[in-house]
């Protein structure tokens, strides 16, 4: 090895220590500070229940969506981020460990600073993009850097889960419910349901254009005619899920159906010069 290999890799060696060192430091500092000025749980729910009357949370708070005989339900990615920032005293975030080509390792995790209570998840991301049409690399760092930010959002959101206690993410939901459902009443007050109904199903089918009025059905249990506030905040949360990434549109209604392609006058003479040479071959054989 030349003296020139041996310096940089020395250097690059000290880079590394500077940097943990100076890390380790700022993370000391930061559980010094949280012990030094602990968080008021009352303040702090009451931040959080005051964040949730907001209507804009509240469309993006909540996901439900039905797996097998059981609905599952919970605090979106978005509201685990709110009751996270209000929470206080809470480090979390993602990170890139280690890339291998068209695979990257990933880091996501949660660290109360106050009880030093921690939950990390550590997984792969590949980083090909699944079309039907068919799978392929992706080659831009900008596409890259979403596909780990969405896979880890969730692993993220799991992470904090762990660490915050769960009833006050139970305060946040409801009061997140409460609020939905008032905003929609009041902005569907005096417009035509049908109008509603159709924006609805619109935004469905700008995930999946094959999605139908019938398929939402099925998802509030009702003709989707007769759909109210309720089904509403429900197709709501739903929608939630598949953009959130917690479900597949094709897990949600079904797989889309295949299209159905009208026989031509050749296929079907074809079709019936086939059955009347099964026919006169049987006929032969009785």
């Amino acid at each position: 090895m030349s003296s020139d290999l041996i310096a940089r890799a020395e250097n690059s060696s000290v880079n590394v220590a500077v940097a943990e060192t100076a890390a380790m430091t700022e993370i000391q500092a930061r559980i010094v500070l949280a012990r030094r000025f602990p968080r008021d749980l009352d303040k702090c729910i009451g931040n959080i229940t005051r964040e949730c009357r907001s209507k804009k949370l509240s469309e993006v708070a909540q996901y439900e969506f039905q797996r097998g005989n059981a609905v599952v339900k919970g605090a979106s990615i978005r509201l685990v981020e709110v009751v996270a920032r209000h929470f206080g005293n809470i480090v979390t975030g993602v990170k890139e460990l280690e890339r291998r080509g068209r695979e990257a390792t990933v880091q996501a995790y949660a660290w109360d600073l106050e009880n030093n209570y921690a939950d990390e998840k550590v997984f792969d991301v590949a980083l090909v993009r699944n079309t039907k049409k068919g799978s392929y690399d992706l080659a831009d760092e900008r596409d890259k850097y979403e596909m780990i930010a969405n896979n880890g959002a969730r692993r993220k959101r799991a992470c904090v889960m762990a660490v915050i206690p769960g009833y006050i993410f139970d305060i946040a939901v409801e009061e997140c419910e409460k609020t939905l459902a008032e905003a929609i009443e009041a902005e569907n007050k005096g417009k035509d349901p049908d109008t509603i109904r159709a924006q609805y199903l619109t935004s469905f089918q700008s995930l999946a254009e094959w999605v139908t009025e019938d398929m939402l059905g099925c998802v509030i249990g009702k003709e989707y005619g007769k759909a109210n506030g309720k089904d509403m905040v429900k197709l709501r949360n739903l929608y939630n899920a598949i953009k959130d990434g917690f479900v597949k549109v094709e897990a949600a209604f079904g797989t889309a159906p295949e299209p159905f392609d009208t026989p031509s006058a050749e296929e079907e003479q074809a079709a019936a010069d086939l059955s009347d040479r099964l026919i006169q071959v049987g006929g032969g054989h009785s």
